[in-house]
């Protein structure tokens, strides 16, 4: 489980330092102090300043708390969050809720939470997120993009918190790893149309520019129609037809349609 440890603001690191090298690695899987990236624009783009998520608080993860409370007992300047048993016979620290520690192991990633790339449309509608704001898209109540940061409101330590996330723009200089997401969503993207498409495509009758079809639906007579376009995509055709003298492009859907033989 992951315990909360409260310490002195600005001891933070000291103490985790100190935990790293004095404590007993057997008792604890790790112990850090939570960063994430702001963003700050300069020049009329964003630049990145690492900070603490939690000013005057580290966390550690493990299965030994009372061990590791006992071993705290040495450690520096450290002030932990404590609560007792009922029968006031034990002291531990407070483990975090499962679904804090769900979203710190989700926007965390060794111990930092990234900016996230953002790209809207004109009229301010998010199209895009990459990075740990888009799997809480919809706990955002304010986003500031000429600032470079958005903010949500979620249930944390007993109480409703806001969050800030860094944000990141095509405005702002190129980050490999957003590049790279980028990418293999565009390449996702396109195996996922051209997949759509042959599906479309293999699922279409044999009907070709140059054939004759029947409209089935009895609106337009049984007259054969020549065809002209093939729309794979819409499941539909175009056919000419000779209306008040002219010959005129009229779009059938392949369902009401049946091949035939061209008018003699």
């Amino acid at each position: 489980m992951w315990y909360v440890i409260h310490t002195i603001s600005g001891e933070e690191t000291k103490i985790c330092t100190w935990i790293n090298l004095m404590v007993d690695r057997r008792l604890y899987t790790r112990c850090f102090v939570p960063l994430y990236e702001d963003v700050y624009r300069k020049g009329g783009i964003g630049h990145i300043d690492v900070k603490k998520m939690f000013s005057g608080y580290l966390f550690i993860e493990t299965e030994y708390p009372r061990e590791i409370y006992d071993a705290l007992k040495e450690a520096p300047g450290l002030s932990a969050l404590l609560t007792e048993h009922p029968d006031g016979e034990e002291t531990r620290f407070l483990p975090i809720y499962e679904e804090e520690e769900r979203f710190l192991e989700t926007v965390l990633k060794n111990g930092l939470m990234s900016v996230t790339y953002i790209r809207r449309s004109p009229n301010g509608k998010i199209e895009e997120l990459i990075g740990p704001l888009e799997q809480y898209r919809d706990c955002i109540i304010k986003v500031d993009v000429p600032h470079r940061r958005a903010m949500i409101r979620l249930p944390f330590w007993c109480r409703e918190k806001q969050m800030k996330f860094g944000l990141w723009t095509d405005a702002d200089p190129k980050l490999a790893w957003i590049e790279e997401e980028k990418m293999k969503r565009q390449m996702s993207a396109k195996q996922k149309y051209d997949h759509d498409r042959q599906t479309v495509i293999s699922l279409m009758p044999d009907i070709r520019v140059g054939d004759y079809v029947i409209n089935t639906t009895g609106i337009y007579g049984d007259l054969p129609l020549r065809v002209t376009e093939v729309f794979d995509r819409k499941r539909s055709i175009m056919v000419e037809m000779e209306l008040f003298g002219r010959l005129t492009g009229i779009v059938m859907r392949v369902d009401d349609v049946e091949k035939t033989k061209g008018s003699v």
